[in-house]
């Protein structure tokens, strides 16, 4: 089959005829559309999710330990993966950070800075690249959907790695078709390639897999260039590939992954297919209810007839131009669900470059479909009809996430542990006891005092094997242990930080009150604090 070297942007029938917009009014529509996107992901950053989840908490950490002695809490100088919960993942989301934590403390936005930015500037990247395939009018469309994605939004507001693999696999793609006209990039475009690679998990197989496709749809044109730009091109990706390969391959990168990958192939097919089913793209599709917010799905239902329309529209043009782009981008679509259907469950965290692929069908889609209307004037009244029907379930969207989300998710978000430590540290107790049933509490007393990174570094503590616990630890007046480890008489000066459970037993064995209750936002009590009463309350004022 013979691949016909694309002329210029994609066109579809209905299309033809149509003037883009002028210039300066692309330009306005994409700050507008920018706007959006900054807005929706920066508007309440540091409490929408209610909490950071001890993931984020110790991102933050590591990258606080960065930018105060240039190692990560373990110690280990400038890592190119970082020990996380006995596993190593990526290290990139730390330097990012580094910056806005810098800038702004040690808290919950600036942990949360690189993301919500990372995550607006992949739709400026979106744009670019669906005007160069498909042209201004609906590459627009492709950036406002992006803009306003459930999907893509709420990973741009959790300090999650995973949102830097949209945004540094779209700037390779571009910088890479860029290149097939000026080849000067093509070898930046390769180390854009192995950087998007090295975002996250999911990246390590989906982005080989996609480099290979690139390879063989545009070998002709990529062997007509210069022998120069050609072979470093290869070089420089096979090479970086193979360095992040060596560490990708040790035991403790492979440890999670081999702890959650599914045995069976059945399971690997069933899990593939249910990505493009209705129930994951329209509907609750994640059983991680840190992943999503339950009722909704990752595309909007007015999406649903775009999304096929713009499919059956692009696998026409692919096979009759035989368009390289359009090949690309149907290889892209069918390879982004892999690295997640082979883990148990298929999280859609892990298929996060999706993000990318459905935008582009879907905008593309709505000209289609709209695109049969043969009245001009009418048929832009329908599409500003879709557009306001669009905004109009971002609104709604972005009310219930930024209130019944932020409360019913409290818990995965381990919504608590600032106002803990607050309290704890405000100067009244020289001890505070932390029962070691809580899951990793160190991380967030590291995080929330600012712990010295030069303290902690000298003994740092990691987690029980198998298992998201440690027995005990001390960090400054903070304990964390069995609460067998209790002393009786304690004094009026030690405060306890029990779970509720707990609480009848401490008070059964030891002479304490409550101190306060910590709840959370739907009036749930994960935390209790007591302290101690002395047995001979007038010791303590004796000299």
């Amino acid at each position: 089959m013979v691949i016909r070297k694309p002329t210029g942007p994609l066109r579809w029938a209905p299309l033809c005829g149509e003037s883009e917009f002028k210039p300066a009014t692309v330009f306005l529509l994409v700050i507008l559309i920018l706007v959006i996107a900054v807005g929706a992901r920066f508007i309440h950053l540091g409490t929408a999710p209610s909490g950071l989840s001890r993931d984020e908490v110790s991102t933050g950490y590591d990258a606080y330990c960065i930018m105060k002695t240039g190692s990560d809490q373990f110690g280990e100088f400038l890592p190119l993966f970082a020990r996380s919960y006995g596993d190593y993942n990526e290290a990139l989301y730390r330097y990012l950070a580094v910056p806005s934590i810098y800038l702004l403390g040690l808290n919950e936005q600036s942990v949360r800075v690189p993301a919500a930015l990372f995550g607006s500037l992949t739709v400026v990247l979106l744009f670019l690249l669906g005007r160069f395939i498909f042209g201004t009018n609906i590459a627009l469309m492709q950036a406002f959907l992006l803009a306003i994605s459930p999907w893509h939004v709420h990973f741009s507001k959790v300090a999650f790695r995973v949102i830097l693999f949209p945004f540094f696999f779209s700037l390779a793609l571009l910088v890479f078709l860029t290149a097939l006209k000026k080849q000067k990039y093509l070898i930046p475009s390769a180390g854009l390639f192995v950087l998007a690679s090295y975002t996250y998990s999911s990246a390590r197989v989906f982005v080989p897999l996609f480099w290979i496709v690139i390879v063989v749809v545009f070998f002709d044109q990529l062997r007509g260039l210069r022998r120069f730009h050609f072979v470093g091109f290869m070089v420089v990706f096979v090479g970086g590939m193979l360095v992040l390969g060596y560490h990708w391959s040790s035991a403790p990168s492979m440890v999670r992954a081999i702890g959650q990958m599914e045995s069976s192939p059945f399971a690997w097919i069933r899990s593939y297919g249910s990505f493009f089913g209705p129930s994951f793209l329209f509907m609750t599709s994640d059983r991680y209810f840190m992943s999503q917010m339950t009722g909704y799905g990752l595309l909007y239902p007015v999406e649903a007839i775009s999304v096929v329309a713009g499919l059956v529209g692009i696998l026409r043009a692919a096979v009759k131009d035989r368009n390289p782009h359009l090949m690309v981008l149907v290889v892209g679509l069918l390879l982004f669900p892999i690295p997640a259907a082979f883990t148990d469950g298929g999280e859609q965290r892990r298929a996060l470059i999706g993000t990318l692929f459905f935008p582009l069908l879907s905008g593309y889609g709505f000209f289609v479909v709209t695109g049969l209307v043969g009245n001009l004037k009418l048929r832009r009244l329908v599409r500003v009809a879709l557009v306001v029907t669009l905004i109009s379930m971002f609104l709604n969207f972005g009310t219930r996430y930024l209130t019944i989300y932020a409360g019913a998710s409290w818990f995965h978000w381990d919504h608590g542990w600032k106002e803990v430590v607050d309290f704890a540290d405000d100067g009244s107790y020289d001890t505070v006891f932390i029962s070691n049933r809580f899951i990793t509490p160190h991380y967030f007393i590291l995080f929330y005092t600012e712990y010295s990174p030069e303290l902690y570094q000298k003994n740092p503590k990691d987690v029980i094997p198998g298992t998201q616990r440690i027995d005990s630890i001390e960090l400054g007046k903070f304990r964390v242990g069995d609460l067998e480890e209790i002393p009786a008489d304690g004094g009026s000066s030690v405060l306890l930080v029990v779970k509720p459970d707990e609480v009848q037993g401490v008070l059964t064995s030891h002479n304490s009150q409550i101190a306060t209750i910590i709840k959370s936002p739907i009036n749930y009590v994960p935390f209790v604090l007591l302290e101690l009463i002395p047995l001979n309350p007038a010791s303590v004022d004796s000299p």
